[in-house]
């Protein structure tokens, strides 16, 4: 009797791990190709407001579409984008938008709008390599933010450092609040 379970028992377990291995791998193969179309959208989504800011002269300043800010963030969404380096570049394009600065902070206020240009290619890029070192170019990227805000011509970056924590969620806690302030019927 035991030996006619040893025949079965291995059987068993072969086959039901050969199932479980069959279905992941057909799952996830069949979303590689689907993620990699939609990384190549937000990709394109992204290289077109990059070119919109790019194309800009010096004093012009920076502004932007709206709707091409939320086409990015549809496409990095479905992409699988971390929404830290999405709301960073928008946050910080639109802090910019419809300054008079001199010519130093526009230069450092490019030059952080490009790194978390950066940030969101490199994520699209690399998505499981950007997992291991994107919070370390996060914390870098608020780190100069934070440095950048205690220069007297880019105190407007003060609001954008001051709001971090709420928008870390994806603004939940404002939208908490606005319904918590809302009449009761």
């Amino acid at each position: 009797m035991s030996s006619s379970l040893n025949g079965w028992l291995p059987l068993v377990f072969t086959t039901l791990g050969a199932g479980a291995v069959g279905s992941i791998i057909s799952t996830y193969g069949t979303q590689g190709r689907t993620r990699r179309k939609a990384r190549s959208r937000a990709m394109a989504a992204l290289e077109g407001i990059e070119a919109a800011r790019r194309a800009r002269k010096v004093g012009e300043g920076f502004e932007y579409d709206r709707e091409a800010f939320a086409e990015l963030e549809a496409r990095c969404m479905v992409a699988g984008v971390p929404r830290q380096p999405v709301y960073w570049f928008s946050a910080l394009s639109q802090a910019a938008q419809g300054r008079v600065m001199d010519p130093g902070a526009i230069i450092a206020t490019y030059r952080l709008i490009s790194y978390s240009s950066l940030l969101i290619y490199q994520v699209l890029w690399h998505p499981f390599l950007s997992r291991i070192v994107l919070p370390f170019r996060l914390w870098r990227l608020r780190q100069a933010i934070g440095r950048c805000s205690k220069i007297q011509p880019m105190e407007f970056l003060n609001d954008v450092y001051a709001n971090r924590d709420n928008e870390r969620l994806g603004g939940v806690w404002e939208w908490v609040e606005r319904v918590e302030q809302q009449p009761r019927q």
